[in-house]
């Protein structure tokens, strides 16, 4: 019983970091977009959100998926990724587990936000420039067997602010004054200055 739990682990931990691999490689990040939002999940059946991804739907296939940064703000996670190319993007998917503490782990629930229609963490993103795709709730449409997974995504009712998701963002790249500058910029007219 004990090998079989550790080859589920194993397999589990190859899949993530498998899954940590892919996405489109970005070969001049001066030229692209940063998308951000942000997803909340406490009304969710996850209390660990582990992977999120964009799509670009003017890319062919194998070459549409995104990779997202992801950090915790509050009661949710914000997403973003620097590098996007220019055009129709949303945020795809959403992928966690709800633990408590090492039981309960092996289900993985997928919040795929394309099923949710075309404006639900969409937007069209410009060259070189900075799009917000919105603040969102997952919420879980209880039943008493849950069966069939069903959860809905509506405007988040306590987002953290546009300037506090950009004030993350811009920790994680001050290695690159163009991308650093661009956020700042954003940052600033945000806030009025």
């Amino acid at each position: 019983m004990i090998s079989k739990i550790r080859i589920f682990i194993l397999t589990l931990t190859m899949g993530v970091f498998a899954s940590c691999s892919t996405g489109t490689k970005i070969e001049n990040i001066e030229d692209f977009s940063i998308v951000y939002g942000w997803v909340g999940y406490s009304k969710a059946p996850v209390n660990n959100i582990s992977y999120a991804t964009f799509r670009h739907y003017n890319l062919p296939e194998g070459q549409n998926i995104y990779s997202a940064g992801i950090q915790k703000m509050g009661d949710g996670i914000l997403v973003f990724h620097v590098g996007m190319k220019p055009g129709p993007v949303k945020i795809s998917t959403v992928e966690g587990q709800f633990c408590i503490g090492i039981i309960s782990c092996g289900r993985i629930n997928v919040f795929d936000f394309g099923s949710q229609g075309g404006e639900v963490g969409s937007a069209i993103v410009p060259s070189k420039g900075i799009s917000y795709l919105g603040a969102w709730d997952i919420v879980k449409d209880f039943e008493l067997i849950d069966i069939k997974r069903q959860f809905d995504i509506q405007p988040a009712s306590q987002a953290p602010s546009r300037s506090q998701m950009l004030r993350h963002i811009l920790t994680t790249v001050q290695d690159n004054p163009e991308v650093a500058s661009r956020l700042q910029k954003e940052l600033n007219a945000l806030e009025g200055r």
